[in-house]
Formats: C-alpha cells, structure tokens, sequence
C-alpha cells in the first residue's frame, strides 16, 4: 500500500517495560514504515505522515502506553539496502528435491517455470507435463 505524507522520523521515550507492547503496536500502524527498539526503552519509527498527525496517530495507536516525551522529525533524505548474509540462497528442486546451489536447468511448461538440477531431470519432468496433457486432453 503507498501512504502519503512526508517521510519522518520519530523517537518515544516510554516508560521502563512498555517498549516492546508500544513497538507492537506501531507496527500494525499502517502509516509506520519501520520501527526500531533500543535497550533504553527508547522506541524509533518511521513514519508518513504530516508532523501535527503524530499526536493523534500515537494517541491512536497507543491508548494506554505510557510514553513520556517525543520528538519528530522531518526526513530528507533515506537509504535502506537490505542485504543478505554469508549464506547463499538456494532452491529445492521440483523433480528430484535435491538443493539447486550453483547452475541448474530452467523448464518453461505450461505458464510456469521449473527449476532442475540437471538435463535429465529437466527431460524427465517434460516427460510427466506431456503424459498428463495427453491425459487431460482425452
């Protein structure tokens, strides 16, 4: 979903203990784009949303919760580059389950693309799509 609004940045300071039930809440926030939880029961979002909204958006979303202060800023600029770790990705092949960590066959049959490990499971489930639409097909 696209929200409008200015992109800003907003730091709670919440009572001892309530971070984690404020930072639940603020997820399910449609406007709240990310939020983050610090050891000092400090909780930071970003949000869209014009600057005089955060009060009825935390009043909102956190009836209840004891925040104590907050400050809100307005973004200029944001970069966000997840990146993966050490691990590769990998996928399960379809025919014969083995992991497909390097080079493999791509099949197109049909509207859908399978992924194999080799030539011969790449003929093999050729194989199985042309028997059931002959089946199919009687």
């Amino acid at each position: 979903m696209l929200i409008e609004g200015p992109t800003v940045l907003v730091e709670l300071a919440v009572e001892p203990g309530s971070d984690e039930a404020v930072a639940d809440r603020l997820a399910d926030v449609s406007a709240v784009e990310h939020v983050v939880r610090t050891v000092d029961a400090t909780v930071v979002f970003v949000a869209h949303a014009n600057e005089r909204d955060i009060e009825a958006l935390l009043a909102d979303a956190l009836s209840g919760e004891r925040v104590r202060d907050y400050t809100v800023k307005l973004v200029s600029e944001s970069t966000w580059e997840p990146r993966l770790g050490e691990e590769t990705l990998s996928i399960e092949r379809t025919v014969c389950g083995k992991s497909a960590e390097g080079d493999g066959d791509s099949v197109d049959l049909g509207d859908r693309t399978y992924e194999v490990c080799c030539s011969s499971c790449a003929a093999e489930i050729t194989t199985q799509y042309d028997e059931l639409q002959e089946a199919a097909a009687e």
